[in-house]
């Protein structure tokens, strides 16, 4: 078949290998979480998203279903409350992902890439917004179990289901429950593409140009099973995608280390610039840090 010669599936043993699930890490998120929450409170922090899309009950058309159950804990906090604990929560999981990332470098160089990746702009961008790619990471370094969390962003963090035959089956089994107790929910998301779209700040191919959904393909084609490498080719197939949905890749900064770390966080920080100057070719910026990943990340 022509997909067992996707890289990804090629490697029969990376593909095959168990993927158990590591609990130490989501602990520490959830504890920490709960410890930083009073500190993240006296944070300056909008939460535009946070209150409009998520504390107004019936507000989240473009979300799976389940998002409104997984977020009641943190809905039925006062909103401010439940804003910071949201952004606590963010803090940890992109520092245990990105510290946790690569078990085979020392300590002093995990602790630096976890310190670069808070210090980035889609950090400081869904701390001001209060949105939700801090839990979708968490569902990611909990996976597959953690499946249902991780896919609140389902066009962020779907592609990483691709580096593990058991995640990819748990997505898939997700996928077919969830349509048969839900219906056929991918409907009323795509429907919702059009307003989504009209952001001027959206940096999907939707708004820059099929081209980029072409490359982003093929970018897919030629990836390892490695889920950050395989999220950031699938940045760039999906229709639709904000400068701040690039936080899932931040743990990737944990990967690579010398100046190859240090370039890919200039990255990041340069691809803000699409947040900054949204219209013209300076929307296509905000691609620079997921192409980067890739490069990083390719062996």
């Amino acid at each position: 078949m022509i997909f067992r010669r996707l890289p990804f599936l090629r490697d029969r043993g990376e593909w095959s290998r168990p993927f158990p699930v590591n609990w130490r890490p989501i602990l520490a998120c959830l504890l920490g979480g709960v410890c930083l929450w009073p500190l993240v409170n006296l944070l300056p922090m909008v939460g535009w998203d946070w209150f409009y899309w998520f504390v107004v009950p019936g507000k989240i058309p473009f979300y799976p279903p389940w998002t409104a159950g997984i977020l009641w804990p943190l809905t039925r906090l006062p909103w401010r409350a439940g804003l910071a604990l949201l952004n606590s929560l963010t803090l940890m999981a992109v520092a245990v992902a990105t510290v946790g990332s690569d078990p085979q470098q020392n300590l002093r160089s995990r602790m630096g890439a976890g310190a670069l990746a808070l210090l980035t702009p889609p950090v400081f961008m869904n701390l001001w917004l209060g949105n939700v790619e801090g839990l979708a990471l968490i569902g990611l370094l909990a996976f597959p179990p953690g499946v249902l969390l991780a896919l609140i962003k389902p066009n962020l963090t779907i592609w990483a289901a691709l580096a593990r035959r058991a995640s990819f089956i748990w997505v898939l089994a997700i996928g077919l429950v969830s349509i048969l107790i839900w219906g056929f929910w991918p409907l009323q998301m795509i429907a919702e593409l059009e307003r989504l779209t009209a952001n001027s700040m959206a940096i999907g191919w939707a708004n820059l140009g099929w081209p980029v959904a072409v490359l982003g393909a093929g970018l897919l084609i030629f990836s390892r099973p490695d889920p950050y490498q395989l999220m950031s080719a699938g940045f760039l197939l999906s229709p639709y995608l904000m400068p701040n949905h690039s936080l899932v890749l931040l743990p990737a900064l944990g990967k690579v280390h010398g100046w190859p770390r240090l370039a890919l966080w200039v990255a990041a920080w340069v691809s803000a610039l699409a947040a900054g100057f949204p219209a013209g070719p300076f929307r296509l910026l905000g691609l620079l840090f997921p192409l980067a990943v890739w490069v990083s990340l390719r062996k």
